[in-house]
């Protein structure tokens, strides 16, 4: 956050966040590097985003939401991240965001998920 902020560091400071940066993206890809892994990291949070796509694409429930916004930290986004299959499992920068759009294509009739990273 320091150097996002125009801020100089230190020698020392340079080559430990680096090193943490490293342990960092590695325990991100451990906590998604398989299905099952995915299932308890992301699963809850897919379900409700899936609920809500399949909902707003029915138009099952009167008066269905046209955004929901969802917080979070880091690790959620590069979690649903890999998850999706989307993106690298590195450190988003600082307010990094995941937009996922639903579409309709009426000429079809079917609709789609746009990921935005």
């Amino acid at each position: 956050m320091q150097r996002a902020h125009g801020h100089k560091l230190a020698d020392w400071q340079i080559k430990v966040f680096e090193k943490m940066q490293e342990i960092y993206d590695t325990t991100m890809k451990l906590e998604t590097s398989n299905e099952p892994l995915k299932r308890l990291k992301s699963g809850p949070l897919l379900k409700l985003l899936l609920q809500n796509f399949q909902n707003a694409s029915a138009q099952q429930q009167k008066g269905t939401a046209r955004v929901n916004l969802y917080s979070g930290h880091d690790d959620i986004i590069v979690s649903l991240r890999n998850s999706l299959s989307v993106s690298d499992s590195t450190h988003p920068p600082y307010a990094a965001a995941l937009i996922l759009e639903l579409h309709k294509n009426p000429e079809y009739n079917y609709s789609y998920v746009e990921v935005c990273t």
